[in-house]
């Protein structure tokens, strides 16, 4: 219910801002304004139309190419219009200093598509590369020996995704012989029946003391409790609500999402997940969402969930709900968070000014 009320006031917006400027005042017939209209409206809503149910009448391989070319078109009218107010804003203030500047329609059209073509697949192939690597440094007193995670948040595995992207990913994370990987939720976007040729290639992931991993709202959504043994199954560490020793000046733990917690009145209890650490010991928190507590009993917590916005300008609707979008944050009671764009995507395989990552934590030692 919630998706459906987000795209559709996004949807609603797209459509408005399209017709007004481009449909409503043109000199055209009545019916070819009802046909611009109905175009607008299911580029809107997309979204919609992109669910594994529409695969069964499709099958399995147009139906790639089908989910993959209503997304394009959603990303397409999200930054034609980005581009079309911010060509208005770049008039505004030429403006100011000469007066009677303008574009024709036709000149402005062209170009608008120009831009808008060229940023869009600038943006699917910014969606569809394996990620940079991204290095971030945390310092801290407590570590004697520098250490070196990779955080590898938002997967999102799911029937259509490139097979060779996630092969590419874990070549990636595998040759910067990683102390140990973080998966932090979001592995999976899809029924298991579904995957089982990605957790196969998912299973080569390799680091010297192995692989832990907490759910994200993904995994409640698809099958929470059988999603987790599947992935335990591949050899991975599973950290829900607790912790684990990692070395003498490190404790590791990690909480499920919070969708998890729909309806409960107990959520997290911090002093319990960290309750095996000592006091001069460092400890990592791994959450899918970024959370605010009331006391950071830790000393970083890595999450991912919100993708820097995926695409412009999601990151400000981001911002507002969550209060982060990505990067390093510093928190109260000394701690800090990391929240990462994450490696993969959700919906439309695009990225639109919030580029994938790779992130190497290093944590070192502040002698």
């Amino acid at each position: 219910m919630r998706f459906f009320l987000v795209i559709s006031v996004f949807a609603l917006f797209i459509i408005g801002t399209l017709f007004y400027r481009y449909g409503y005042f043109l000199k055209i017939k009545k019916s070819y304004k009802f046909l611009l209209f109905f175009l607008y409206f299911a580029i809107g809503y997309a979204p919609v139309l992109t669910g594994y149910g529409f695969e069964k009448y499709l099958g399995s391989e147009i139906y790639f190419y089908y989910r993959y070319f209503l997304y394009f078109l959603y990303i397409v009218a999200i930054v034609f219009v980005c581009c079309d107010i911010f060509i208005d804003f770049i008039l505004f203030f030429i403006n100011k200093f000469k007066k009677d500047v303008d574009l024709s329609f036709n000149k402005r059209i062209v170009f608008l598509l120009f831009i808008t073509f060229l940023l869009s697949f600038y943006s699917l192939y910014e969606g569809i590369k394996v990620p940079k690597i991204k290095n971030i440094d945390i310092v801290s007193s407590k570590i004697k020996q520098d250490k070196k995670f990779i955080l590898l948040p938002d997967l999102h595995l799911h029937r259509v995704l490139s097979l060779s992207k996630l092969k590419g990913i874990i070549e990636v994370v595998n040759a910067q012989k990683p102390d140990a990987v973080l998966l932090v939720g979001d592995i999976v976007d899809d029924k298991l029946d579904r995957l089982k040729i990605y957790l196969d290639v998912l299973k080569q992931l390799k680091a010297t003391n192995g692989v832990y991993f907490v759910s994200g709202n993904h995994e409640v959504i698809y099958d929470y409790e059988n999603t987790l043994n599947s992935i335990k199954n591949l050899g991975f560490i599973e950290l829900e609500n607790k912790g684990k020793f990692f070395s003498e000046d490190l404790f590791i733990a990690g909480v499920p999402d919070l969708m998890l917690f729909r309806n409960k009145s107990k959520i997290y209890d911090l002093d319990e997940v960290f309750s095996g650490a000592s006091d001069n010991q460092f400890k990592l928190l791994l959450s899918h969402r970024p959370l605010k507590f009331k006391k950071n009993s830790f000393d970083l917590m890595v999450s991912g969930h919100t993708h820097g916005g995926q695409v412009f300008p999601f990151m400000i609707f981001v911002y507002l709900a969550l209060g982060y979008v990505s990067g390093l944050y510093d928190l109260e009671d000394e701690a800090k968070l990391y929240v990462s764009r994450g490696a993969g995507q959700w919906g439309p395989q695009m990225r639109f000014l919030a580029p994938s990552e790779i992130t190497v934590v290093n944590l070192k030692s502040g002698k």
